[in-house]
This record gives structure tokens, C-alpha cells and sequence, in this order.
């Protein structure tokens, strides 16, 4: 009868479907969860600037052909979650600060998963100015990361000195020809990693920025599925 009980209150949690996440700070954020298993994996996906929670649709075909779960969000002031304290805030007016809270959605993203599955199962994945956001969120919260193309500074936010303070391992994937990404890997992320002894994973593309990579090249897909899967084995 227990064991009915719990397996009941596990699925009625698990959900498929665009959801409405509330911040601290009463910001309403729109985002599309797919979770249908409390023991895989769950990617939250933070997106790039002036971009929204479909730039991920491509790798989320094949998440869920792997049955890895996924939690697309819009960022403040991003396509759908354009509400704050019941003001409209709109991206191409915030000002340095005001890209500093989009940790604050993260955080709100991840407390909300946290709920319904282990932490320990969270991935945080962002592409541009969300990879930077994802490497120093990572730093908080010491969950796995997915960096695509981060760079030294994106709008304020420079993840160098988190990425020296995080103890969970990190996938950075970047293309040559983005040279302001290529770089920040090149010249400071490879140097922190193998200087603070950090589990770090480094791939080069040919092409693309953040989520274009996955376009040009579909190998980088199954690159990204398989260090999920090997999670638990690093």
C-alpha cells in the first residue's frame, strides 16, 4: 500500500507542459518542463540574450528520445516572462543590474525542480550570456554545468572567478570561429580549470554561437547526452 502511495505521488508531480515559475523578487517566468522520470537527469536550459526557451528545441528532441529531462525557461524581460512586481520590463532596457537578477531566476527555476526531483539530478546548461550565468550560478549551487560559448563578459556577468570555485564537473563546448568565445576558453577558462584541479570538459566546434553549434553540428548533441548519461561515472 506504501509503495502504491509513493509511486502515485511521484507521477502526479512529474509533468510535461509550459508551467509559470514565481521569483522572489514577483517576477513571472514562463517556462516548458518535461520531466517524466524522478530518476533521470534534468537539464535546466537558460537561454541567450534577446533569445527565448525554443532555442532549445533541437536538443530537446533528442533529450527526449533519452528520456533526460529538461526545464526551458524565459528570462526576465524574454519573450513570455515579461512581468515584474506587475510592471512590463522588457530586456532591451535593462541596465547592468538588472542582468545580475537573471541568477535570481535560475535560482527560482531551481528551487522549483528541486521539489519534484533530487538535486543531485539538476544540470544546469546555458548557451552565451546563459553559459556565463549557468558557470556562476554553478559556483552557488555546485550542480553539474553546460557552458555553449561562454565568454569573459557578457553584460556584467563574468564567470572566471566561479568557475575557479566550482567542485562539480563542467562541459564547455565552443566553435573556433566565435573568437571572442574561443578566446575566453582559450586564454583563461582552460587555465582556471587545470589550475584549480576542476573536472572540466572542453570540446571545439567548427562553427556556430551557443546553440547554432548544435546546428552545424549535430554531433555536439550526442556529446552533450553522453557526458549526462556519464554523470554519475566521473
Amino acid at each position: 500500500m506504501l509503495k502504491t502511495i509513493i509511486f502515485f505521488f511521484c507521477a502526479f508531480n512529474l509533468h510535461s507542459g509550459e508551467i509559470f515559475i514565481d521569483t522572489p523578487d514577483k517576477c513571472k517566468l514562463s517556462a516548458y518542463e518535461n520531466i517524466t522520470s524522478s530518476k533521470s537527469y534534468v537539464l535546466i536550459e537558460i537561454h541567450g540574450l534577446g533569445s527565448n526557451k525554443d532555442e532549445w528545441q533541437k536538443l530537446n528532441d533528442s533529450l527526449k528520445k533519452e528520456k533526460i529531462g529538461y526545464l526551458a525557461i524565459d528570462l526576465r524581460g524574454h519573450n513570455k516572462s515579461v512581468e515584474c512586481n506587475n510592471e512590463k520590463i522588457d530586456y532591451r532596457n535593462f541596465t547592468a543590474s538588472d542582468w545580475q537578477k537573471i541568477l535570481i531566476d535560475i535560482k527560482a527555476a531551481y528551487d522549483y525542480l528541486s521539489k519534484k526531483i533530487d538535486k543531485s539530478k539538476i544540470v544546469l546548461v546555458g548557451a552565451s550570456i546563459g553559459a556565463n550565468a549557468a558557470i556562476i550560478s554553478g559556483e552557488t549551487l555546485q550542480n553539474p554545468v553546460i557552458a555553449l560559448s561562454p565568454g569573459l563578459n557578457y553584460a556584467g556577468l563574468e564567470p572566471a572567478i566561479p568557475l575557479s570555485k566550482i567542485r562539480n564537473k563542467i562541459l564547455i563546448i565552443y566553435s573556433e570561429s566565435d573568437n571572442y568565445s574561443a578566446f575566453s576558453v582559450n586564454h583563461s577558462f582552460k587555465a582556471i580549470c587545470k589550475e584549480n584541479d576542476i573536472k572540466c570538459s572542453i570540446k571545439k566546434s567548427k562553427t556556430g554561437h551557443g546553440v547554432e553549434i548544435f546546428k552545424s553540428e549535430q554531433l555536439f548533441i550526442k556529446e552533450l547526452i553522453n557526458w549526462v548519461k556519464n554523470l554519475k561515472n566521473k
